[in-house]
């Protein structure tokens, strides 16, 4: 019988990969659904026998001007040059060829997955989504389009707990050893969101930042201390306790704060130019120009540095290296409150008044 069908076959058209054409068939036609209906056909019978009834009526209706009907749709040159056309960031026109696939394999999800990332890269986030939920819809074990998805509800504020099924149901299936490495980390970034913030480190730090910036400095101080004690290698949740103390007057404890700063963190920027007004203000002059002058070699690009540089100089009476400073600070656009410092120090030594009367640091500025 199948001898005869496969006789049949060949009269009607020259099939060089019948393997193919099979698949396409058995995908595209529903062919598991007719042996849940005759259990006892073989596979290869049913799809023969598919191939043989919709082969006649396409040739009688005249439809053999589509020669690539029965390829496999990710063979499909439209699907092929769309293909290409993404790679190569050609986005827009990337999804109208796989607009036009999809008109002759409306039921083949990885085109809906391939459209969807081009409509990702245009920013149309809405036509991503409906192309990524079709993809699933059709294919539900489509672990590309899972991960798309859950990456656009992850970014874009989506439901946090359905970007985690999706990316645990795409870990399950992706063969891919770097995603197997790389999925993990995101859910457990994603269950982190999940979380009461003063339950991590890093949310006591940012819920800390938040109090810091609006003027609840005992709040701030309580949150940089849970966070520290949840994380002792958090160096930015010492910095900024030592800010907080350092605005309250608890010199010691921001000194400590900025020591463990840096003992963390060497090379991170601030420390050392707090930690130097700390000195200042413990009158401890000497400590103090050593750490802004390390200020400067360290980070080049910090205005404070060289306005508290600048200061130190002027208070010893080098006013022509102070101005130099002063100068040098402005050029780095500091903001606003540290600028009109900068400005009045200025305007003083250019009216010769060696002695400056106001307060010579900006720290209580910065934190309000």
């Amino acid at each position: 019988m199948l001898f005869q069908i496969s006789s049949i076959l060949g009269g009607l058209l020259v099939i060089e990969n019948l393997q193919i054409a099979i698949s396409s068939v058995y995908h595209d036609f529903g062919c598991q659904s007719i042996m849940k209906i005759f259990p006892g056909f073989r596979p290869e019978y049913i799809c023969a026998i598919c191939i043989l009834f919709i082969l006649v009526p396409i040739r009688t209706a005249g439809l053999e001007a589509h020669p690539n009907f029965l390829l496999n749709s990710v063979d499909h040159p439209l699907v092929v040059e769309g293909r290409k056309a993404f790679t190569e960031g050609r986005f827009q026109e990337s999804a109208a060829l796989l607009s036009n696939a999809l008109k002759i394999y409306p039921t083949t999800g990885s085109i809906y997955n391939l459209r969807g990332m081009a409509y990702e890269m245009m920013n149309q986030d809405q036509k991503a989504l409906e192309d990524y939920r079709k993809t699933l819809e059709i294919d539900p074990d489509n672990y590309e389009a899972m991960e798309n998805l859950a990456g656009i509800y992850e970014n874009k504020g989506g439901p946090v707990t359905e970007a985690i099924e999706l990316y645990k149901r795409a870990l399950a299936l992706d063969p891919r050893p770097a995603w197997k490495n790389v999925l993990p980390v995101w859910i457990a970034i994603l269950e982190t969101r999940l979380k009461p913030e003063t339950a991590t480190a890093v949310g006591c730090w940012n819920l800390a930042n938040r109090q810091a910036t609006n003027g609840k400095t005992k709040e701030a101080e309580s949150l940089y201390s849970r966070a520290i004690n949840l994380n002792p290698n958090l160096y930015q949740a010492y910095f900024g306790r030592g800010l907080i103390r350092l605005k309250t007057g608890d010199l010691k404890g921001a000194l400590a704060d900025f020591d463990q700063t840096g003992s963390l963190a060497p090379f991170s920027r601030g420390w050392l130019v707090h930690r130097g007004i700390v000195h200042k203000r413990m009158g401890d002059r000497e400590k103090a120009l050593e750490d802004f002058q390390q200020a400067i070699v360290l980070d080049p690009t910090d205005p404070l540095a060289f306005y508290e540089l600048a200061t130190m100089l002027e208070e010893k009476k080098e006013f022509e290296a102070a101005s130099e400073l002063y100068q040098r600070a402005l050029k780095l656009r500091p903001d606003p409150s540290l600028r009109k410092l900068i400005e009045r120090n200025k305007l003083k030594k250019e009216s010769r008044i060696d002695e400056i009367s106001f307060p010579t640091d900006i720290v209580c500025l910065n934190s309000d």
